[in-house]
């Protein structure tokens, strides 16, 4: 599978099973992307996502309730780390691209010293990023589906 193969597989994946999200926390506002997947081969899956872009993979075993179910597991990047993997899937995306261009717009933001520590942030930074935050929540709520989608035809040739 060539980079633009894997973008356009994994913008696919985005679009239907991920989430483009802020997060608040401590009073700062971030940037999140998540893909879920349940089962062992979903697990594996998220596996390799994580090799080509980083980030980390949490599991959360069944609950009472749903003990029949197959463990969820969830690959989670955040902050600046965002970035390469949005930029990747960017040209693909269809029903999250709004989305995927607040975060980026907001990881222009955050603000790192030299060894990983944040600086003291303005309030106009975080006034701007709360906006975002908020445009972002407002973009997902359920109903808020783009109105002209477009659906590139790719021609697939027959592998030999």
């Amino acid at each position: 599978m060539n980079s633009s193969e894997r973008s356009a597989y994994l913008a696919g994946i985005v679009d239907g099973e991920g989430s483009i999200y802020c997060c608040r926390s401590g009073g700062y506002y971030y940037p999140i992307l998540e893909i879920g997947q349940s089962g062992d081969k979903g697990k594996d899956f998220l596996f390799w996502i994580r090799s080509v872009y980083g980030g980390h993979i949490n599991s959360y075993k069944p609950g009472k309730k749903t003990r029949n179910r197959l463990q969820a597991h969830a690959w989670i990047l955040t902050g600046k780390s965002i970035v390469p993997a949005l930029e990747d899937v960017l040209p693909f995306l269809r029903l999250k691209r709004a989305q995927a261009l607040k975060a980026i717009e907001m990881t222009k933001l955050l603000k790192q010293n030299g060894n990983g520590r944040a600086f003291k942030i303005s309030e106009e930074n975080l006034a701007e990023r709360k906006r975002i935050g908020e445009e972002i929540s407002q973009l997902n709520k359920s109903g808020n589906i783009p109105a002209n989608i477009e659906i590139p035809v790719y021609e697939v040739s027959p592998r030999t």
